[in-house]
């Protein structure tokens, strides 16, 4: 028995059992059982069984365990044809992460698949009425992540239009990483951030510290300062600041002075907690936090001696930009 087969027989069995559905939560039908000799038909038991339209499930198994950038184009390309939108979604997921590892040039190396594989994402995402604000906000997250984002407007229109219909179905995570994924792709919708901040406002008690950050981050990046959102923000952030890691802080710092929204309660005691805790901070943590108070014009003589003796000891890890 075949690797294949063997994963088949489990995939079977695991759906006979209750225990298998598709790929990111959502139903997708079962493993086959025919005899195929090859090509494009379902998993069988003869020589060159293939993945098939009758084995969405196991598609999905195979992109999430491509190995290399290579390995999953390898995969899309060959069934492209049956690729639905929740094998785009874990495709998309996948190149976010396997492309941060990848050899630089990998996006040369596979120009014609990722081509196809962006046209294809374009149609889905354009006409699909089964396509889940799940699965659109992971794909434009794996988009942005594989840093492929400012070359793929035409995906990113479709994506910008199809999320900003669902965003009232959106959960935190989702809104932060919609957010993170426009602002890191450069494509700047003024109409999708204004929906994404009207649906993050009512629910950004739900949003992780990291979400926070990650919000504020995008519509500083993006431009798009605003001031209903950065105060409720405000709110929130100052009311968690203990939960933050310093990194989270010093972002979030400087994603409001760039944004230009001062909160004095929030600034007040964000200083007093980085004085606490600038040993956790990383050069970039430490420039961020020092350019945020000044492009504010705040001048907190107690912030500002601790930074200075956090940078000295940091001096060789400083570079020109920081």
């Amino acid at each position: 028995m075949t690797s294949l087969e063997r994963m088949a027989a489990e995939m079977q069995s695991g759906r006979d059992s209750g225990g298998w559905g598709g790929g990111g939560g959502t139903g997708a039908g079962g493993v086959g059982r025919g005899r195929g000799r090859g090509g494009f038909g379902p998993v069988g038991r003869g020589r060159g069984g293939h993945v098939g339209a009758g084995s969405p499930a196991l598609l999905t198994s195979l992109i999430k365990k491509a190995s290399t950038v290579e390995a999953l184009f390898q995969t899309c390309s060959a069934h492209e044809q049956h690729m639905n939108h929740i094998h785009l979604s874990a495709c998309w997921n996948s190149l976010g992460h396997l492309a941060r590892t990848a050899a630089h040039p990998w996006c040369q190396a596979h120009a014609p698949a990722l081509e196809s594989l962006m046209q294809h994402t374009t149609a889905i995402v354009s006409t699909s009425s089964q396509i889940t604000h799940r699965e659109l906000a992971n794909i434009a997250h794996g988009v942005a992540k594989s840093g492929q984002g400012s070359s793929m407007v035409p995906l990113m229109t479709a994506l910008a239009r199809a999320i900003q219909s669902r965003l009232g179905a959106c959960n935190a995570q989702e809104l932060a990483n919609v957010a993170w994924a426009f602002a890191k792709a450069g494509h700047l919708d003024a109409e999708l951030f204004s929906g994404l901040a009207r649906a993050a406002e009512h629910c950004l008690d739900k949003f992780k510290p990291q979400e926070l950050a990650n919000t504020a981050w995008a519509f500083a990046t993006a431009g798009h300062s605003d001031a209903q959102l950065f105060h409720a923000l405000a709110q929130i952030v100052a009311q968690r600041l203990d939960d933050f890691i310093m990194q989270g802080l010093a972002n979030t710092a400087w994603a409001f002075a760039k944004a230009g929204y001062f909160d004095g309660p929030l600034f007040g005691a964000m200083a007093k907690v980085a004085e606490q805790r600038l040993g956790d901070c990383n050069a970039q943590d430490l420039a961020n936090i020092a350019w945020a108070y000044a492009k504010l014009g705040l001048f907190d003589a107690q912030l500002f001696s601790a930074l200075a003796g956090s940078t000295e000891r940091q001096l060789d890890r400083f570079n020109a930009q920081v």
